[in-house]
């Protein structure tokens, strides 16, 4: 009885005060936004994993991509110790690491076989594309929400969270990702941990 009645009074100091009701919208969105941030990098892992795959059995009929093959099927294999219940970090860490894996030889995109082992890639960006776009208006509309319901005092109190936020939608791609992990950089020195 005793916990309700406090979690009582403080929501009704909350709401009491529009700078205690500004810090909760403002930690309510940085949670939307790890939140939304979250379910886009797992589809990306999930993604990528089935496109390590598909690029190994296009390079099979290849012998000289056998090296490739060997490096791409070892990172694949690596990949294995970074499960669904692995940290955000791990995940984002795998994806960011594959960059280093170019093929050898080089592949020549314009020939037909450059095209089947490298289709996969681009069935992957493209559908990461189109699921992007989703994940980037949600991220637009909770900006709207905090921008709409945060009183003007804390706006401008707060000017590094405010700028990026404004930012946000008139970037586009990996600017908007950069933009994204930058306002959650934010997140502790706003105490919202």
């Amino acid at each position: 009885m005793k916990a309700f009645l406090l979690s009582f009074a403080l929501l009704t100091i909350a709401r009491c005060s529009p700078l205690a009701n500004d810090q909760l919208l403002i930690c309510k969105f940085f949670e939307n936004v790890q939140s939304i941030q979250d379910k886009l990098w797992e589809e990306k892992f999930h993604n990528f994993k089935t496109v390590l795959e598909e690029t190994i059995s296009a390079m099979k009929p290849y012998p000289e991509y056998s090296e490739t093959m060997t490096n791409l099927q070892d990172y694949l294999e690596r990949g294995v110790a970074v499960t669904d219940s692995s940290s955000l970090q791990k995940k984002i860490e795998y994806l960011q690491g594959c960059s280093s894996l170019y093929p050898n030889p080089a592949i020549d995109f314009t020939s037909d076989k450059g095209r089947r082992i490298y289709k996969p890639f681009q069935d992957y960006e493209l559908k990461m594309m189109a699921a992007y776009v989703p994940f980037q208006s949600k991220i637009v509309s909770a900006i709207e929400e905090v921008k709409l319901k945060v009183s003007p005092e804390t706006k401008s109190d707060k000017p590094d969270l405010f700028t990026l936020i404004d930012h946000y939608p008139t970037k586009s791609g990996e600017q908007t990702e950069a933009i994204g992990f930058s306002i959650l950089a934010l997140r502790d020195q706003h105490q919202c941990a």
